[in-house]
């Protein structure tokens, strides 16, 4: 009976593959464009993923990896926190909202990234030369909403460079403000102690995927 009931856990940890807790924003950025690549090496194992807020708790539970920014050293309690890679912020904006002659950050408003926390916000607006206090600060509420909106030219937005580099590339978001010395650290968050075999497997490319990312705040 405990040989059946081990053999049963097994089936069942194989064939519900693994679940990904993890920000819209990398999942989309990170994950999915290299994700063909994986399910060419590992055709029959199963990832899903549920695109959450940064500050959504860490649910063990219901999911095998749970990816998550935050400081440097960053710990949760009972669970092993995997580095992926670190990118420095920074101030960005439609080429429109900046305009072609040099604009006083503070007279623009900003959009808050709610998934930093107020106070790392605060931070980062300062660093830029503005006072939190009086810039108008704009809130939509979610990650994605953030972008949307400033992709609409509705405000300066920040973000680790890796998350905006397709839209940079694309010219629809120009740098504006790039010496913040903040970064952010992205971590792959599970259980302690032996990971099943699909879970071991999946973190083991993720971690590789992430390894070649990690970039350096400009010193310009």
């Amino acid at each position: 009976m405990m040989a059946k009931g081990i053999e049963d856990l097994q089936l069942s940890q194989a064939t519900r593959g693994v679940r990904v807790s993890t920000t819209d924003s990398f999942v989309s950025v990170v994950i999915l464009p290299s994700l063909g690549g994986f399910w060419k090496l590992h055709p029959t194992l199963q990832v899903s993923f549920s695109p959450d807020a940064n500050t959504v708790p860490i649910d063990l539970d219901n999911f095998e990896i749970a990816v998550r920014g935050g400081p440097r050293g960053q710990k949760w309690d009972g669970c092993q926190e995997i580095l992926l890679f670190e990118a420095p912020f920074i101030v960005c904006a439609t080429p429109e909202l900046i305009g072609s002659d040099t604009v006083d950050l503070s007279s623009l408003p900003w959009i808050k990234d709610t998934g930093i926390g107020g106070t790392v916000f605060q931070r980062m607006v300062r660093q830029a030369g503005c006072d939190p206090d009086t810039i108008q600060i704009l809130d939509p509420g979610s990650a994605k909403i953030e972008m949307d909106a400033a992709l609409m030219g509705y405000g300066l937005t920040v973000s680790p460079e890796l998350m905006v580099r397709k839209q940079l590339s694309q010219g629809s978001l120009v740098k504006v403000y790039t010496s913040m010395d903040i970064v952010a650290v992205y971590y792959a968050i599970c259980r302690k102690g032996p990971l099943a075999a699909p879970v071991q497997l999946f973190l083991d490319w993720l971690v590789d995927l992430c390894a070649p990312m990690s970039s350096k705040p400009d010193s310009s």
